[in-house]
């Protein structure tokens, strides 16, 4: 059996496995359990929904498989691709934004579309993550190779975006569901620059601060899920990408102009369209 037929062997038992658990997701109903801590002597209770017992293996399922194919890439005999958490990001968002996209869509057609749409995009999320690790730094960083993570990340931020906002956690818990979502994001984009996991985290955490600032600004309006999500979105575009130019020495006065027409028409958009 050929290396390119064991590795298709194994992608396709993760999707699989993947696009079971969210298809059963819809049709066994978990029950709710509540975990009783003790925190400085006074209880506190969590509770554990099926919604979040799902998010947990899916994510779980998403990592172990990434890691999985990772272990059968030829560089693993040298040691193994390094570092491997960095591939585990995209596919584990991935995992957790379609979770969570399914579980709010009630209509049986658009939530079969949906799961379509996952059925297409995991193991492309997949296999581009093994591919990668081929890749040298400066081909990590080309230009078709950007682009094409870039509208991936962009996709995966957005609908973790509009499910933050249309859960209503814009206070406590938005703020920090927002920021950590840009910072792993980001940090897997950059990653893609820099070839070192600290400083593309540390990048993908400065980002992160400007959603999580935009989420408390747009609380005083009363927006659709959808429109809040697109503007949290064109926070998370303009902040990476004017980083990104910043990393690269090409940010000037036309490259900072191009940013600010660009997020003015998104956000008018997001404001009167959507």
């Amino acid at each position: 059996m050929t290396t390119q037929r064991i590795e298709g062997g194994r992608l396709s038992k993760v999707v699989g496995g993947l696009l079971l658990v969210l298809a059963l997701s819809r049709l066994i109903e978990l029950p709710t359990r509540q975990l009783q801590v003790s925190v400085l002597g006074s209880p506190l209770g969590i509770d554990l929904s099926g919604t979040t017992l799902v998010l947990l293996i899916v994510v779980g399922l998403a990592v172990t498989g990434m890691q999985s194919l990772l272990s059968l890439h030829p560089s693993a005999r040298e040691g193994g691709p390094s570092p491997g958490i960095v591939y585990w990001i995209v596919p584990a968002l991935l995992g957790a934004a379609m979770v969570l996209w399914l579980r709010q869509i009630d209509d049986l057609g658009r939530w079969t579309l949906a799961l379509l749409a996952a059925a297409v995009l995991i193991p492309l999320a997949l296999l581009a993550e093994y591919r990668t690790v081929s890749l040298t730094p400066p081909e990590r960083g080309s230009a078709w190779l950007q682009w094409g993570r870039m509208v991936l990340i962009h996709l995966i931020a957005l609908i973790l975006f509009i499910v933050i906002y249309g859960m209503g956690l814009r206070r406590l818990l938005g703020g920090p569901a927002v920021w950590l979502v840009t910072a792993l994001l980001g940090g897997r984009f950059f990653w893609g620059l820099t070839g070192d996991v600290r400083r593309s985290l540390a990048y993908g955490a400065a980002a992160g601060v400007a959603p999580a600032l935009v989420l408390g600004l747009i609380n005083v309006w009363e927006l659709s899920s959808l429109s809040g999500g697109w503007l949290l979105l064109v926070s998370f575009y303009m902040a990476v990408g004017l980083l990104k130019e910043r990393l690269s020495h090409r940010l000037d006065g036309r490259v900072a102009l191009e940013y600010a027409i660009v997020g003015l028409l998104a956000l008018a958009m997001g404001l009167f369209l959507l």
